[in-house]
């Protein structure tokens, strides 16, 4: 018997001591939030194996930082002075890392590095002086840049001809108006992108419009609507025309035709995109007053254009938002009117629509603004929990694989922008060492073995510990607890359970591995704890 108990005690050892919590990478600003608020979700890259990001450190302002794996650092200053440079928009273009910014004397221009500092400098500046040559006012939105034969494709303002269609190749000389839509500075001011096989599908105030990346290529497809939210789905563009109907185009005026007749319900996400391509769908939010804000398909026809689940009966509703593809399914924030918002997921048909967990039990929210949810090819990361308990949450897609991930336990952590670097994920998240927002990284092959996931909704943390684990019960009454040893005996009972979090003592006892069976009003469960 002593045999089996070494060889369970080896194996888990082996598991557990490859267990990890998320890191804190560094304290970049140590009087505040390193994390820029306002950032958006361009303003984080990889390059040339390094991961290139904004930043605050509380001295120099907003600049471009860079962490290599290890350490994190100011990369380049390029408004020296507290004022920062508000650095974003990164893409990367002929082996060049292009990105605005504002040196506080030229406004906001374009730049670019190839990863030395030292050969960081502006393109050009397309509006001479102080003023802004890319609009700021772009930012807001997902796709008001586009990466298009090897040139960004953007809003561009100057003196002459005021915010047109212009594209840039990281070079002075290859960076140009395309064309004047609108002469004068009345300003045509293109918005959104699509790629249509050789072509660049965009909106802007004259309608609906495309080019090839020239002057005379540049040409009005429809000029009676005003269109939005362009994605490419089956050799067509779908978008919404005046927030009232689902159009797509083939690029010509004859092959532009509307499809459906349904309101784009207003949004708390500006950044997010409109339509979520999986397969030949797209998933989006539309409106009616019979459902309501509710999840819809479309797979660009009029027939295959439908309500995908009443998720919230009645004419009410709940706009899904914070879409995300993984493993070929769709995730994203959810409402049935009875569970609050929570983390959903949908193959597009109503059978496969339905809530992963009620992560926040009952009618509260999992979600409470602001809120992110990212995915990778191994996992979903979250900032989730509920009012006053948003934490790191990840899931592998099912209930049971759904889990918090504590960073520290005393606070919540309000983990965001993530990003996917070097078998893991970068992110900003509150520490009880810090005062803000710093970096975080953590590992994916080790994402999930720092919670049991045998049971939803019954918590262990931290694990491996070095005195205390906490049990967080978030949804079931638990009557008692006992703690064993390896070999079994009892050697702790809790059975005056007052409150949802219960904190088992393992100071004094000796380093190994120790089994807490939580006994609740319709179960029990045993879950594995390491001390250290």
């Amino acid at each position: 018997m002593r045999k089996n108990y070494l060889l369970v005690y080896a194996l888990l050892t082996c598991f557990l001591a490859n267990a990890q919590t998320p890191s804190l990478i560094s304290d970049i600003n140590p009087t505040g939030d390193s994390d820029v608020s306002l950032a958006s979700a361009k303003s984080m890259i990889e390059f040339k194996g390094n991961l290139y990001f904004t930043a605050n450190d509380g001295v120099n302002g907003t600049e471009l930082w860079m962490y290599d794996g290890t350490t994190t650092s100011l990369f380049f200053d390029i408004n020296p002075g507290s004022a920062g440079s508000d650095c974003d928009n990164f893409y990367i273009i002929n082996d060049k890392l292009v990105f605005t910014a504002d040196n506080g004397t030229n406004g906001i221009e374009w730049w670019i590095t190839d990863g030395v500092a030292e050969n960081t400098q502006m393109v050009t500046d397309i509006y001479p002086g102080a003023s802004d040559g890319v609009s700021f006012s772009s930012f807001a939105s997902s796709s008001s840049f586009i990466v298009f034969k090897d040139k960004v494709y953007f809003t561009g303002i100057s003196d002459d001809e005021g915010y047109e269609l212009w594209s840039t190749d990281g070079t002075e000389a290859g960076t140009a108006l395309v064309k004047n839509i609108r002469f004068s500075f009345v300003s045509s001011n293109p918005e959104d992108y699509a790629i249509l096989n050789d072509e660049l599908i965009f909106s802007c105030i004259e309608g609906l419009w495309k080019t090839d990346g020239t002057e005379a290529g540049t040409v009005e497809i429809n000029g009676d609507l005003d269109p939005g939210d362009l994605v490419t789905l089956n050799d067509k563009v779908v978008f919404w025309d005046n927030s009232n109907a689902i159009w797509t185009t083939d690029g010509t005026a004859a092959g532009t035709v509307q499809i459906k007749t349904l309101n784009r319900p207003t949004t708390n996400n500006l950044n997010e995109p409109a339509f979520t391509v999986i397969g030949d769908q797209a998933f989006f939010a539309g409106s009616d007053a019979t459902y309501g804000a509710e999840l819809w398909i479309t797979d660009g026809t009029e027939t295959g254009t439908q309500l995908v689940l009443d998720a919230e009966p009645g004419s009410e509703g709940y706009t899904p938002q914070n879409k995300v593809v993984f493993n070929n399914k769709l995730y994203y924030k959810g409402d049935d009117g009875a569970n609050g918002i929570e983390l959903w997921t949908s193959d597009g048909t109503d059978s496969g629509t339905y809530m992963v967990k009620d992560i926040a039990s009952g009618s509260s929210s999992g979600f409470v603004l602001p809120s992110e949810i990212y995915a990778t090819d191994k996992y979903i990361y979250m900032s989730a929990g509920g009012s006053f308990n948003t934490n790191l949450w990840i899931s592998d897609g099912t209930e049971d694989g759904t889990e918090a991930v504590i960073i520290t336990e005393d606070d919540e952590n309000k983990p965001k922008r993530f990003y996917a670097y070097n078998d893991g994920v970068f992110f900003f998240a509150l520490n009880s060492t810090t005062t803000g927002r710093e970096p975080h990284f953590i590992s994916e092959d080790e994402a999930l073995s720092v919670s049991d996931s045998d049971v939803a909704y019954i918590h262990l943390y931290p694990n491996p510990t070095s005195d205390f684990a906490i049990i967080d019960n978030t949804s079931q009454s638990i009557q008692s607890v006992l703690v064993s040893d390896i070999t079994g005996k009892v050697i702790d009972t809790i059975s005056d359970v007052k409150d949802s979090k219960i904190k088992v003592s393992l100071l004094n006892k000796t380093s190994g591995i120790y089994f807490i069976q939580i006994n609740t009003a319709y179960s029990s469960v045993t879950k594995k704890v390491i001390k250290n």
